[in-house]
């Protein structure tokens, strides 16, 4: 789903003005009428010209189309306050969940670590949105619900699909010498990529498609899932390991558009990248084994998940395809438990 959220400009004015004086929003307003457009002015402008730094208001793409808002609104130091609306016409879409996720993210990077939701009580559908999206009811206040997402400990999660990496040798044979990948979009971790390029893994008449994550490193591996190896109908499964652990690993035939060789090849240990600061701030080591739990629909407890810590890292849970599934690919965890 190609949902996004981007700052408010200009070219916003207008857009926000018709949003907020349309009946379904201002209805479940705290003002529940319709503004005047020097109102509207006088309200959006200081944020477009960022005078005013307790408001950060989005807008929410649906594609390429302008659908709706998402504002946060600074009560204190590290707690904010959401208000959310979209375009009646673009309801029923899951818009909205998608939104405040990525909305919680931006939070996240601003060192917030509390969200407030007031939701009038006839705003059935707000109330289930904010319960969906782990806010817990802490009071009522009037017609009001008041809801509270803590952001403490929250970690964003990452499915990884299959990939391979190779060392220089190894692209060399499978795409001709001193080929260079391509990149096609960069990833969260520091200086990695997916490149354009892609492989086949073979297993006698089995095949399966994976794309070469960049640079290059000093010993090629394939990282499968369960699913995967059970596709390729491997005699043995992979073991589980942390990339770069390639002892006891099988060698699976891989194939360029030039060439082809034989790689080691592995099922990921599901793991936490951080940064030796973030890693301080969570009160853990690299190496260290953590628990993390994932809420939502089907909620679950990753336990044995290393702590990968050093300067090249950023904090993100990578699990596989396989684990993502199992949890419903909700992106937001908590560590529950430290081992030593």
């Amino acid at each position: 789903m190609n949902i996004k959220i981007r700052e408010v400009n200009e070219s916003d004015i207008n857009f926000l003005f018709k949003l907020r004086n349309r009946l379904e929003t201002y209805k479940v307003c705290k003002n529940p009428y319709p503004v005047k457009e020097k109102e509207h002015l006088n309200w959006v402008t200081p944020i477009l010209k960022k005078e005013r730094k307790d408001i950060f208001l989005y807008i929410i793409l649906y594609g390429r189309e302008k659908c709706g808002q998402i504002r946060f609104n600074t009560l204190n130091e590290k707690t904010v306050e959401i208000n959310i609306s979209i375009l009646k016409e673009f309801w029923g879409k899951g818009i909205a969940s998608f939104a405040i996720k990525k909305g919680i993210k931006e939070m996240n990077k601003k060192g917030i670590k509390k969200i407030i939701a007031e939701i009038k009580k006839e705003n059935k559908a707000s109330l289930n949105l904010f319960k969906k999206n782990n806010f817990l009811k802490i009071n009522e206040e009037g017609e009001y619900e008041i809801f509270e997402l803590e952001l403490k400990n929250k970690i964003p999660i990452e499915i990884s699909a299959r990939h391979v990496h190779l060392s220089q040798e190894d692209l060399e044979i499978l795409f001709g010498k001193d080929y260079k990948l391509t990149l096609l979009k960069k990833l969260s971790q520091p200086n990695q990529f997916a490149s354009k390029e892609k492989v086949q893994l073979i297993n006698n008449e089995e095949k399966l498609s994976l794309r070469i994550l960049g640079p290059t490193r000093e010993n090629s591996q394939a990282e499968i899932s369960v699913s995967d190896s059970i596709k390729l109908k491997l005699a043995l499964l992979p073991p589980v390991a942390l990339s770069g652990n390639l002892e006891g690993a099988p060698e699976i035939l891989i194939k360029g558009e030039k060439g082809e060789t034989k790689i080691k090849v592995i099922i990921s240990q599901r793991h936490l990248h951080c940064s030796e600061e973030e890693a301080k701030k969570l009160g853990i080591k690299n190496n260290q084994l953590i628990k993390i739990r994932i809420s939502g629909k089907r909620s679950l407890i990753f336990d044995n998940v290393v702590a990968r810590v050093g300067k090249e890292h950023k904090l993100a849970f990578h699990i596989d395809t396989d684990e993502g599934n199992a949890s419903y690919m909700e992106n937001i965890g908590k560590i529950i438990g430290l081992k030593k």
